[in-house]
């Protein structure tokens, strides 16, 4: 037969159990990106392989990507590392789109920002509310990629880090 005694603490045990695994639900990971910036192009290597990235990023976590429920953007900042001699801020682009893009699905726009002013080497670019990048992932195949039309050659080569901040929302039973 169960003390009075414990049943309150099995109560509190189940409480804090029950309110742990739900606040597990919803997880941020922010993943970094370097990209090199030199004459008339952007690279950004890791991008390419986004989905792989990402699901390394969340088993290393203890979270099986196909838990997935949901994956939002929800920062995107971009930041000068290394400057040249001649370029020392980010005016040279005139645009910086990323995208999403996977097997069968339409390449949309995630974030963006124009209009880089002089002095400026680090923004944070607009995101598109709520877009839902579960089905990209879902298909297989996702990248994230960057389009970048600069004003003119830039003579330097430098680098960018690129940060992307997702908001996960993971099946938790």
């Amino acid at each position: 037969m169960y003390s009075k005694n414990y049943f309150p603490v099995f109560l509190v045990s189940l409480q804090v159990l029950i309110g742990s695994s739900c606040a597990l639900d919803v997880i941020h990971i922010t993943m970094v990106q370097e990209a090199t910036v030199s004459a008339a192009w952007v690279n950004l290597p890791g991008t390419n392989s986004f989905s792989a990235s990402l699901s390394k990023y969340l088993s290393d976590h203890d979270v099986n990507p196909g838990d997935v429920d949901s994956l939002v953007l929800t920062n995107c900042k971009i930041k000068m590392t290394s400057f040249g001699y001649f370029t020392k801020d980010l005016s040279f682009m005139k645009k910086f789109e990323l995208l999403a893009a996977a097997n069968g699905m339409t390449t949309n726009i995630i974030a963006s920002h124009q209009d880089f002013q002089t002095g400026i080497t680090e923004v944070n670019l607009t995101v598109i509310k709520d877009f839902e990048l579960k089905p990209y992932l879902d298909a297989g195949g996702m990248v994230i990629r960057a389009e970048v039309p600069i004003t003119q050659p830039i003579p330097d080569t430098i680098n960018l880090q690129i940060s992307l901040t997702f908001r996960v929302d993971v099946h938790v039973l």
